[in-house]
């Protein structure tokens, strides 16, 4: 959604670059950045205002927003020291190409973090099926059936708190959820 909203400003600036003899002009950097930095806000105002009255989100899986947060502040800190600091008011060739590898570097990292890369992976056997098998009867969700899944998670999985994050998970799935949900 923001590359779309942000591609009329990127065209305007390869025309700008263009006509100029790849001179940087008056539009490029200052309508790309504030571009962004509106779209960044229009785009997480809209999605907090489509929660609806008396319900609220939280980020269960932080692994990619984190790695997103961090290269959305970085982004602007290297766009600083480019055009500020290691060489003022001109870009030389190595900061753009460094500047146009950060964008696969990004892709990639967020990538490993959204399949847990860096984290343990869990493994579950036979016992995953009848943790399910409780939610498919028809009290889907009941404090009974997830003190159930808990205890046949200790089992298998030693850890309580990834049992429950396993029945927590499962519940979820299995409710019926809002359109601000998806």
């Amino acid at each position: 959604m923001a590359l779309g909203s942000s591609a009329p400003e990127i065209l305007l600036s390869i025309i700008e670059i263009i006509n100029n003899k790849f001179e940087p002009g008056e539009l490029g950097p200052g309508t790309i950045v504030g571009s962004a930095a509106f779209n960044l806000q229009i785009i997480t105002g809209i999605c907090i205002y489509c929660i609806p009255t008396g319900e609220s989100r939280r980020i269960k899986e932080i692994n990619v927003f984190a790695c997103t947060s961090f290269f959305a502040v970085f982004a602007y800190i290297w766009l600083y020291l480019v055009i500020e600091v290691i060489t003022p008011n001109v870009v030389e060739l190595w900061e753009a190409i460094i500047t146009f590898l950060l964008f696969p570097l990004i892709v990639l990292i967020a990538f490993a973090a959204d399949k847990n890369f860096w984290r343990k992976q869990m493994e579950i056997d036979g016992d995953w099926n009848q943790m399910q098998d409780v939610f498919a009867k028809g009290k889907t969700g009941s404090e009974e059936d997830v003190r159930h899944i808990i205890e046949m998670g200790k089992k298998q999985l030693k850890d309580p708190k990834e049992a429950a994050d396993i029945a927590t998970a499962e519940m979820l799935r299995r409710t019926h959820h809002s359109k601000a949900w998806y």
